[in-house]
């Protein structure tokens, strides 16, 4: 049982002279030591991360040992703290000993995820050239770092707003060519950009009743192509009524 105690120890000789002595005693909880914690628990290549052991109970000094630990982190430890930036990504698996003045030890585990650079992998729109009015989506596709990722864009075309999304959708609103960047920052403000050129185009016959080019080109070849094949009978029908009447005005 763990507490403060106050231990009374009285020697009498066979005179009967009586001798008191009141002697301390401090019981320590056991020793225990939980989950190894990193802070922050994800990090990017090349940021400082500490990782924490702190047992509570037993009888101090403490003596720390750690294992599994990235390169660059010292695996011993006089307070159970170790600060480190590794370099190289993964997974590490983590292990830590303390031992307190009487020799007894406890064992605790936990893991530190170490990430590559934040990447773009993609950032192209859905359309390119893209129509004025019409609406387009502008993917990103962020990848590696410590995510949740943050996305912010610059050079969007009159008519679409800047926004923390990966797919941005918008209508543009003025023809042109855009030069158009990205930027995806992770959890731990690690940043990545990406640029591309978005064309945006007033129309032509794609602007034929408010249909997409494609239509709107066959279209515009139907009616010129009925307008021929109109005028060809037209003028064959006149000819026929022409020869017809000749007979009689020779009569």
């Amino acid at each position: 049982m763990a507490g403060n105690f106050h231990i009374v120890a009285t020697a009498t000789d066979a005179a009967g002279y009586v001798l008191t002595e009141t002697i301390p005693l401090l019981v320590h909880p056991a020793l225990a030591l939980g989950a190894i914690a990193a802070t922050p628990p994800s990090i990017d290549v090349g940021q400082s991360v500490t990782l924490a052991a702190q047992p509570t109970g037993g009888s101090g000094p403490f003596v720390f040992a750690f294992d599994g630990l990235p390169r660059e982190c010292h695996p011993s430890s006089a307070d159970g703290n170790v600060t480190c930036s590794p370099t190289l990504a993964g997974v590490y698996f983590l292990e830590a000993t303390v031992t307190d003045a009487t020799g007894t030890f406890r064992t605790a585990t936990g893991s530190l995820r170490v990430n590559d650079d934040p990447t773009i992998d993609a950032f192209a729109p859905s359309a390119n050239p893209a129509l004025v009015g019409r609406e387009i989506a502008l993917t990103v596709v962020a990848a590696n770092g410590s995510g949740p990722f943050s996305y912010a864009f610059r050079g969007l075309p009159p008519g679409c707003l800047d926004a923390n999304v990966s797919v941005l959708e918008c209508a543009p609103g003025s023809a042109g060519t855009y030069s158009v960047d990205v930027t995806a920052t992770d959890s731990v403000g690690l940043t990545a950009t990406a640029q591309m050129v978005l064309i945006v185009t007033a129309g032509g016959p794609s602007g034929f009743l408010g249909l997409p080019p494609v239509i709107g080109y066959a279209l515009v070849g139907s009616f010129l192509a009925a307008g021929v094949v109109g005028a060809f009978f037209a003028r064959r029908r006149m000819a026929i009524r022409r020869r017809e009447a000749e007979p009689s005005a020779a009569s």
